[in-house]
């Protein structure tokens, strides 16, 4: 999810902890918020009560001009998880996959992790390694998503 800051003049006083003004000043509109975490050093936990009093105060809305893109934390379990059966040609298969469906790694669409996913599934032989890797890759797309 990629949000922004929801900002009025005349919104009167608000009362922010320092942590609740951390993420707002890195909600750019660009980064989603898993890049958001990475960048604040911040669990999810604390990012997600961070995010839940920034909209109950009405100061967060999503950026709807641009199609959500995937993260590079997504990219780098992908990657993590994928050599565990792949080993070290797993970068150049990713990079490859991705071209092969005409996107590019920094503006992967969110809405196509599944479809790489399955694609990247097939290059694993074992019809039991190909089962363990989908599962420890589904909540992962899940949570990107």
């Amino acid at each position: 999810m990629i949000l922004r800051p929801n900002i009025d003049k005349d919104m009167g006083q608000l009362r922010l902890s320092s942590s609740m003004l951390q993420v707002l000043a890195a909600l750019d509109g660009e980064r989603d918020v898993a890049d958001v975490a990475e960048v604040l050093g911040m669990g999810w936990g604390e990012l997600r009560q961070n995010l839940v009093k920034l909209q109950e105060n009405n100061l967060l809305s999503l950026a709807k001009d641009k199609e959500q893109a995937l993260s590079s934390r997504f990219f780098a379990i992908l990657e993590e998880r994928l050599a565990e059966y792949l080993g070290p040609v797993t970068t150049m298969l990713i990079n490859d996959t991705i071209q092969a469906m005409g996107e590019t790694k920094q503006h992967f669409p969110c809405r196509r992790a599944a479809e790489l996913v399955d694609n990247l599934t097939r290059e694993i032989s074992s019809p039991e390694k190909k089962k363990r890797f989908r599962r420890s890759m589904q909540d992962i797309v899940e949570q990107f998503t």
